[in-house]
């Protein structure tokens, strides 16, 4: 027996899901691809992880920030790959995230008054 789900809108029903797959189905399949994720995540930590270590003696706090740093930026990759179901380009997509993300997120930080002022003088006209 499939899953009943409705999405209830202006009075008017939509059938929710997969209508062939028991809510047990979709769960597991959920569960499945949610650790799959954190494999290619934690295969993107650990291997920056490394590479920072490699250059010398790696301080807690930096370790700590690096790994934040590279959780969030893959655990985005994640969510936009599943959400464009480009799950076997997610693959590459996330660890790839994973691992330049400390320094993507550097740089956004060390440039962003500049490209502030750029898009405020592009949407006002240079006027302060």
């Amino acid at each position: 027996m499939g899953r009943i789900g409705w999405i209830i809108l202006s009075n008017k029903c939509y059938p929710m899901g997969d209508q062939q797959q028991t809510l047990w189905q979709e769960i597991t399949q959920g569960i499945g691809k949610f650790f799959i994720y954190i494999i290619y995540v934690s295969i993107g930590v650990v291997v920056k992880i490394s590479l920072d270590s490699k250059t010398g003696k790696l301080p807690f706090k930096k370790a700590l920030v690096t790994i934040v740093l590279s959780i969030s930026a893959g655990a985005l990759a994640s969510i936009a790959c599943s959400n464009m179901n480009a799950e076997k380009l997610g693959a590459i997509i996330v660890p790839v995230s994973t691992l330049i993300a400390e320094s993507l997120f550097g740089y956004i930080v060390a440039n962003w008054k500049k490209w502030a002022d750029g898009l405020y003088g592009k949407f006002f006209n240079g006027k302060k």
